[in-house]
C-alpha cells in the first residue's frame, strides 16, 4: 500500500477517531464519510474502495500507536525483553492505548476469518511492531517472544483476567532469566 496522499491524510484522522470510538464492525462508508466531513462517494474517489480505505485507517492508527511508543521510549537504549515488555504493558493500561489495542484485536479476529484484506493489513502492522520491538531490544531475536506475550496479555486483560496477565508477565521475567 502506498503512502496516503495529502488529501487522504487529511481525511484519515477523523475517520481513525471514529473507528477507535466505534470499532471496525460499524465502519461503513456513510459513518466514515460523516466523520470526515465528506460523502461516501468522495471517499471512494479518494481511496478507490472500502478495503483500501480501511487499510489506510488501520495503518494510520498503528502509526499513531508506534509514534506514541517511540516518544515514550525515545530516551532509552536497547533493553532486556522483560523490561521492554513491562514498559509497553504499562503504556497499554492508558485509555487511549487500550482503544487502539481493542481495534487491533478486532482486526486480527477479522483476519482470522480469512479476509485477505485484513490479513494483509494485520500482517503489515505485526511486521512493523516486530521491527520496532527488535530495534529496542538488547537481544533482537526475542522480538517475537515479546510480541506474542504482549498480545496474550492484551487478550487476557480484555477477557477480564488482568490478574492472570500480570502473573504471566512476572513469570516471564524468571523464564528469561532477567534481573
Amino acid at each position: 500500500m502506498t503512502a496516503p496522499t495529502p488529501t487522504q491524510a487529511k481525511l484519515l484522522m477523523p475517520m481513525a477517531d471514529y473507528v477507535l470510538e466505534n470499532g471496525l464492525q460499524t465502519a461503513s462508508l456513510r459513518p466514515l464519510a460523516k466523520a470526515a466531513g465528506t460523502s461516501d462517494r468522495m471517499l471512494i474517489y479518494h481511496f478507490d474502495s472500502k478495503d483500501v480505505l480501511l487499510g489506510h485507517i488501520m495503518r494510520f492508527i498503528a502509526e499513531q500507536m508506534a509514534t506514541g511508543l517511540a516518544t515514550t521510549l525515545s530516551s532509552t537504549g536497547p533493553m532486556p525483553a522483560h523490561t521492554l515488555l513491562t514498559r509497553v504493558w504499562d503504556l497499554a493500561q492508558r485509555s487511549e492505548m487500550r482503544r487502539t489495542l481493542r481495534i487491533w484485536l478486532e482486526l486480527t479476529s477479522m483476519a482470522a476469518r480469512g479476509d485477505d484484506t485484513t490479513q494483509a493489513v494485520a500482517q503489515d502492522i505485526a511486521d512493523r511492531f516486530l521491527d520496532w520491538t527488535a530495534a529496542h531490544l538488547k537481544t533482537p531475536t526475542l522480538a517475537p517472544v515479546v510480541l506474542t506475550h504482549f498480545e496474550g496479555l492484551v487478550v487476557l486483560q480484555e477477557a477480564g483476567r488482568a490478574d492472570v496477565a500480570n502473573q504471566s508477565l512476572a513469570a516471564l521475567k524468571d523464564i528469561l532469566g532477567e534481573r
